[in-house]
C-alpha cells in the first residue's frame, strides 16, 4: 500500500541558504572542514504558532541565532547577542520575541562575579534587550520560571541584587517582566534563606525552596492555588533528605509531578501540595535517570517524560505526540528520533533523527498535513564510523559504560594507537551520539575511549555520589583503567596512548600528565581548570565555583594535592594546552598559569591561546585549529603510523 505520509526530501527548495551542504567524499583522511561541518546546526526551536524556527548555526564563520519561517517565504535573519559570552537556554516567548541566557565573568561592587542574564530579542533582528532592573542585580539574574502562553511577552524571574550574605537581596526575588520593553514589575519579594522559586502554568508562584542552618535544615513555603496571600511555612526536614522540586502543577491544584531519586535512580512521582509527599511512582527506567519532564501548553498536564540512554529517548503519554512519533518512526524507520519541541496546537513538530553512526538531522513535522520536512541535512556519505557503548570495572569493582570508537569502524582492531578521552563537567556524560573530536582521532587511525566515569549523570544517585571528593583520585583512577581494559582485551597498544580532554576533561589530561605520566605518551588540554583552590575561591554561581562546592562538600581530600598547577614539576609527558580567551567557565588564566608553571620547571609544554575563542567553539576556526594543532602533537609524540 502507498504511503499517504509525504516526505520533503531536501530542505534546499524550502530553506534555501540555510540547507546545510553535504561532506566532502571519503578520503584516506578526511579534510578537518568535514568535522566541523557536521556540527553546522546546534538547536532548533518551534515559535508558539508554527510559522517559524529558531536555530543555532554558522553563518561566515560566526556561531548565530537564524530566524527563517517554516513556509519558505522571506530571508532568514542571523542575529548575534554578542561574541563575549556563554549563550544558551534560547527560548520563544511569543510569536514575535525570544529569550536566551548570557553568561560572562564581571564585577559586583569590587568582587569578581559570573554574571547571569536574560536578553530578549525580536524574531525580525529589529531589538535587544539585556533584561535589567532599574535597582541593582548581582550575579544571579537568569532563572526563568515561567512564560506566558497567551501570546502576551511576560515572563517570571527570578535573580539577587547581593552578593553579601544577610542583605535581603542575597536571596532572590521574583519579578514579571516585559520582554518587549524590559520593564520589570515585583511579583515576590525576598524571603529569607529561599533560593529556588517555582510557577505553576498560570503564573502564580506557588512554591519556595531553600536551605538555613548552613545547609542543615530545609526550608520550603508553599501558596495554594487560590490562595493569593503570604507564602506559608510547609516543611521542616533534615538538609540531608531530598529537595522536592514541582516539575508540572497538575490541574487539580493539589498535585504535582516531580523527581525524586527515592529509589536510587532519578524518577517521576506525585506531589501531594498539602503535605508535600510522595505519592505514586509515575515512571522510571531501568538503568537510568530520568531527566525530563515535558507539559502541555498549559503547563498543567503530562506530556511526556525523557531520559538519556545510548541517545535521548522520550515515552510519550499525550495522544497527539504518541501520533506525531508514530508518523516520524513510519516515515524514518532506519533512524533513532526524538521530537524536541512542538508549537502550541501540537500539529508542528521539530524532530531530531539521529542514522546508525548517531549523524543528527533535524526535520519539521507537520502532523495535521503529514509531511516532514529536512531543516538540516548532514554530509552523510557512508563513511562515518560507528560508535559502541561498552561496560568495563573499575579496579575497586564498580563498573562504569564507556562510548569506543574504532578506526575501521569494527572491533577486530589490535594493538592501535589509543586516545582516552574523559568527557566535560563532570556532570555530563557520553553517548553513541555523533562526536566531531572521536570521528577525527578515529579517522586518524586511533582507537577512541571515552569512559563515563564515576560522579557521571544519567545512571543514579549511587554512582554520581560515588565522584564526590574524588576529583584527581577515583574518578582518575576510573580514566586510567579503561585504558588497562582496552589494552586486556587486545585493541590497543597501552605504550602508544594518548590523554585528550576538555574543560574537567582538560583538567583530568593535565592531572594524568603529573600523577601517572607512565601510562601516557602526551596529554591535551582545552580550557582545563588547573587550579581548584581559585576555581572555587569563584562566586556561587560561577559554572565550576558552584559544583566543586557540591562535589568537595564535606569531604577532607586536599584540593592543592591534586591540582595540577601544584604539581608541574611532576609532569613528565608533552603538554599541549589550548584555551580560548573568550571562554567564561573557566577564565583562560588557568591555562596561562598552568603554561607559565611549566616553562618554569623545564617542562615540555605548547600553549596556544585563542584570541576569540570560547568554550564552544562558536567559530569553525577555532575548532579547526584545535583539530590540527591536536593532530600535529600527536604526529609528534604519539603518532598513529
Amino acid at each position: 500500500m502507498k504511503s499517504r505520509f509525504n516526505i520533503v526530501a531536501s530542505a534546499r527548495a524550502m530553506f534555501g541558504a540555510c540547507a546545510i551542504a553535504a561532506g566532502s567524499p571519503a578520503m584516506a583522511e578526511r579534510p578537518v572542514q568535514d568535522f566541523v561541518e557536521e556540527n553546522a546546526v546546534g538547536w532548533v526551536q518551534i515559535s508558539p504558532d508554527g510559522s517559524r524556527l529558531a536555530m543555532e548555526r554558522d553563518v561566515d564563520g560566526v556561531r548565530a541565532i537564524v530566524i527563517l519561517r517554516t513556509d519558505g517565504t522571506g530571508e532568514a535573519k542571523a542575529i548575534t547577542l554578542g561574541d563575549d559570552a556563554d549563550i544558551y537556554d534560547v527560548r520563544w516567548v511569543n510569536n514575535d520575541w525570544l529569550i536566551a541566557v548570557q553568561g560572562r565573568y564581571g564585577n559586583f561592587e569590587g568582587h569578581k562575579v559570573y554574571k547571569s542574564r536574560v536578553v530578549s530579542f525580536r524574531a525580525d533582528g529589529t531589538e535587544q534587550h539585556l533584561l535589567e532592573p532599574r535597582g541593582p542585580m548581582a550575579d544571579y539574574g537568569a532563572d526563568v520560571i515561567w512564560i506566558a502562553n497567551d501570546g502576551s511577552p511576560r515572563i517570571l524571574l527570578a535573580y539577587r541584587s547581593s552578593i553579601f550574605m544577610g542583605d535581603t537581596g542575597s536571596d532572590p526575588q521574583v519579578d514579571e517582566v516585559d520582554v518587549s520593553t524590559g520593564k520589570f514589575s515585583k511579583h515576590v519579594s525576598p524571603m529569607q534563606e529561599i533560593w529556588s522559586w517555582y510557577a505553576d502554568g498560570d503564573g502564580k508562584v506557588r512554591l519556595g525552596v531553600g536551605r538555613e542552618q548552613r545547609g542543615s535544615r530545609i526550608r520550603m513555603v508553599y501558596r495554594d492555588k487560590g490562595d493569593n496571600g503570604l507564602m506559608k511555612e510547609v516543611t521542616n526536614i533534615s538538609g540531608d533528605e531530598q529537595l522536592v522540586r514541582p516539575m508540572i502543577f497538575l490541574n487539580d491544584g493539589k498535585r504535582a509531578l516531580t523527581i525524586s531519586n527515592v529509589d536510587g535512580f532519578d524518577e517521576v512521582y506525585e506531589l501531594d501540595l498539602t503535605n508535600m509527599e510522595l505519592g505514586g511512582k509515575v515512571f522510571g527506567v531501568n538503568g537510568y535517570d530520568v531527566s525530563s519532564v515535558y507539559s502541555d501548553p498549559s503547563g498543567t498536564q503530562l506530556l511526556g517524560i525523557g531520559w538519556l540512554a545510548d541517545r535521548g529517548r522520550v515515552q510519550w503519554f499525550d495522544p497527539r505526540m504518541q501520533q506525531a512519533e508514530a508518523m516520524v518512526d513510519a516515515a524514518l524507520p532506519n533512524q533513532s528520533t526524538q521530537i524536541t519541541d512542538w508549537s502550541l496546537d501540537l500539529n508542528r513538530h521539530i524532530v531530531k533523527g539521529y542514522n546508525d553512526v548517531g549523524l543528527p538531522t533535524y526535520y519539521l513535522l507537520d502532523s495535521k498535513n503529514r509531511s516532514l520536512t529536512a531543516i538540516s541535512k548532514t554530509g552523510d556519505d557512508g563513511n562515518w564510523v560507528k560508535s559502541q557503548a561498552m561496560t568495563y570495572k573499575a579496579r575497586d569493582g564498580l563498573e562504569i559504560e564507556a562510548i569506543v570508537t574504532f578506526p575501521d569502524g569494527q572491533s577486530d582492531a589490535k594493538n592501535l594507537p589509543v586516545i582516552i578521552m574523559p568527557h566535560g563537567g563532570p556532570r555530563a556524560r557520553d553517548t553513541t551520539s555523533w562526536d566531531p573530536w572521536a570521528q577525527f582521532f578515529a579517522d586518524r587511525g586511533y582507537v577512541v575511549i571515552q569512559p563515563n566515569f564515576r560522579g557521571s549523570t544519567g545512571y543514579g544517585v549511587e554512582f554520581e555520589k560515588a565522584g564526590l571528593g574524588e576529583w584527581g583520585l577515583k574518578m582518575q583512577d576510573d580514566v586510567d583503567d579503561a585504558l588497562a581494559w582496552a589494552a586486556d582485551k587486545g585493541w590497543v597498544d597501552a605504550d602508544r596512548a594518548c590523554i585528550v580532554g576538555g574543560s574537567y576533561g582538560g583538567y583530568v589530561a593535565m592531572r594524568a600528565a603529573e600523577r601517572n605520566p607512565d601510562l601516557y605518551r602526551c596529554a591535551i588540554s582545552f580550557a582545563g581548570v588547573a587550579d581548584l583552590p581559585a576555581m572555587m575561591r569563584q562566586d556561587s554561581q560561577s559554572y565550576f565555583g558552584k559544583f566543586l562546592r557540591s562535589y568537595w562538600r564535606g569531604q577532607v581530600s586536599d584540593l592543592e594535592g591534586v591540582s595540577p598547577l601544584n604539581n608541574a614539576s611532576k609532569v613528565g609527558i608533552p603538554l599541549l594546552l589550548i584555551h580560548g580567551k573568550k571562554v567564561q567557565r573557566v577564565p583562560v588564566d588557568q591555562s596561562r598559569d598552568m603554561a607559565r608553571a611549566l616553562e618554569k620547571a623545564g617542562k615540555n609544554v605548547t600553549y596556544i591561546e585563542q584570541p576569540k575563542g570560547d568554550h564552544h567553539f562558536s567559530r569553525d576556526e577555532d575548532m579547526v585549529q584545535f583539530l590540527l594543532e591536536s593532530e600535529k602533537f600527536l604526529d609528534q609524540y604519539n603518532p598513529a603510523n
